[in-house]
């Protein structure tokens, strides 16, 4: 008896070590955490809210696998993230996951060692529910930690999306060729590697809400960097010089009109009616012009499609419609923008440079208003030049730049594109600040003036005689 039970100890003994064994190796489970939150805000376009805020976790704990969410308020879908990662002091700290109800922040092994600095900023986009059944509330709570803001959803409760819609293909959709029609011999324009090809759409009456529509007028406002058409090649060879298919950056024979899925007009039955700004960064077509069909009205979806050239460094662009009809006397507009996925950049926009002008040496007549091309890491950043004058106090700003590309900071400077004569230009790195000097140094010879000496002759003394006697 005394065996059985020395061997039952041994053996309670043995499963108690192992058990406590196991406990001790088990991994701890992943906490939800929650920033210190400030400055969060709600900026209103029609049906669509674009969220922003602050976030902080310096002198917080967070470990590999810890978790912060933010729910969608009611009533509204979260369609976009500025953002694939959360970043601070130049590192990946936490990589997004994304439903249309729920934004969840994974953090990542890299924040268990940072204990200074641990914030930033954040932004995300939502629209209000339009299909039928939505919760149909008039007011809505964003809460982000303990911050919370009210919202109110436009035209009352249970509203549909506006008739207007502007969207794009995305920054990974962009396309390097164009097919062109039988007049160009069916050529392919090929843009080179220094440019992408980017498709916009104008959408009307493409939601739940359906609205008979005399006479469309749409307008188009593009803000984008000026394009080089010298690197566009054809094959076989077209009949005309590619500058001629475009107007500032829009690709002429891309326009397409459809109405109710079926194309109506497109290449020059539609764009032969487009007046093109004269600065080439919009438009404006009357659809009635393009075809007889909208001179009476129709609830039937039209699509307006077009593509534009972007350089291939190029960040953002915007891009806004403006629709107006007989029966829509007050101009409807909706904005949009294109990312360039392809450069990974955290589009934040929380980072300004500051361009400072030093004069060495030289006369204030002599200075010149002097011109400064930006760039992000060695590459220039087409568009994206800065005037610095005596007015200007020879200073200038770049804003809403964004801080991180790949994780680790974007290196910003500047080259000077017209250095006035009889001057030499030297960049200064960029300090913490963010302030980028650039000293202009006058090598004009200086002239001395030499005056000749002045000669003082000493008195003549006439002596009197010496008389002997």
């Amino acid at each position: 008896m005394k065996t059985f039970y020395k061997k039952l100890f041994a053996f309670v003994a043995m499963f108690s070590v192992v058990a406590l064994g196991l406990s001790i190796i088990k991994p701890v489970s992943a906490a939800t955490v929650t920033p210190t939150i400030t400055n969060l805000k709600a900026d209103t376009s029609g049906q669509k809210v674009t969220f922003s805020f602050e976030w902080d976790l310096t002198g917080k704990s967070v470990k590999e696998g810890d978790t912060f969410t933010i729910d969608a308020p009611e009533g509204l879908n979260i369609t976009e993230l500025a953002t694939q990662s959360l970043q601070a002091n130049g590192a990946e700290v936490a990589t997004l996951s994304m439903t249309n109800k729920k934004i969840t922040f994974t953090f990542k092994k890299a924040i268990e060692a940072m204990n200074q600095n641990v914030k930033g900023g954040f932004q995300y986009r939502a629209v209000w529910d339009s299909t039928p059944g939505n919760p149909g509330n008039k007011t809505a709570t964003s809460k982000v930690g303990s911050e919370s803001v009210i919202i109110t959803r436009p035209d009352g409760p249970g509203v549909f999306e506006s008739v207007l819609n502007k969207y794009n293909l995305t920054g990974d959709y962009v396309s390097k060729t164009f097919k062109l029609d039988v007049s160009e011999n069916y050529a392919w324009m090929n843009v080179g590697d220094d440019y992408y090809l980017t498709k916009w759409f104008i959408r009307i009456n493409g939601d739940g809400k359906k609205q008979a529509i005399t006479n469309p007028v749409v307008s188009d406002k593009i803000q984008a960097p000026a394009v080089d058409y010298s690197k566009i090649t054809f094959a076989p060879a077209a009949n005309h010089a590619a500058s001629e298919f475009f107007v500032g950056t829009y690709l002429k024979p891309s326009f397409t009109l459809r109405k109710g899925g079926q194309v109506v007009a497109s290449g020059w039955d539609f764009w032969k009616h487009v007046k093109f700004d004269a600065d080439g960064n919009g438009f404006t077509v009357n659809l009635s012009d393009v075809s007889d069909v909208f001179k009476t009205a129709t609830d039937d979806e039209l699509i307006v499609e077009y593509q534009t050239l972007i350089p291939k460094s190029t960040i953002r662009v915007d891009n806004n419609a403006t629709l107006t009809a007989d029966e829509i006397t007050t101009p409807q507009t909706d904005p949009a923008f294109w990312n360039n996925n392809e450069l990974k950049f955290w589009v934040s926009g929380d980072t300004t440079v500051t361009v400072q002008k030093e004069w060495v040496g030289d006369e204030e007549s002599d200075r010149k208003d002097i011109t400064v091309q930006l760039y992000a890491d060695g590459q220039a950043l087409e568009g994206l030049t800065q005037t610095l004058t005596k007015a200007s106090g020879w200073k200038a700003e770049f804003t809403k730049l964004p801080g991180i590309k790949d994780g680790k900071k974007i290196e910003y400077s500047v080259v000077e594109t017209n250095t006035p004569e009889g001057y030499t230009s030297k960049v200064e790195k960029i300090d913490d600040a963010n302030v980028i000097k650039v000293v202009n140094t006058s090598n004009k010879p200086t002239t001395t003036t030499t005056e000749a000496p002045t000669t003082t002759e000493a008195p003549t003394t006439t002596e009197a005689p010496t008389t002997t006697e």
